[in-house]
């Protein structure tokens, strides 16, 4: 039973930080792509 918990929380903490990876990700390329609009 505790090893079922287990896993079930890593899981979450992984979807959760591939989430947050995937926001920073997008950010910096919204970041990118205005500095090249502004810029040009």
């Amino acid at each position: 039973m505790a090893l079922t918990i287990a896993v079930f929380y890593y899981s979450v903490y992984n979807k959760f930080m591939i989430n947050i990876n995937l926001i920073i990700y997008l950010e910096q390329l919204k970041i990118i792509y205005l500095q090249k609009i502004l810029l040009s």
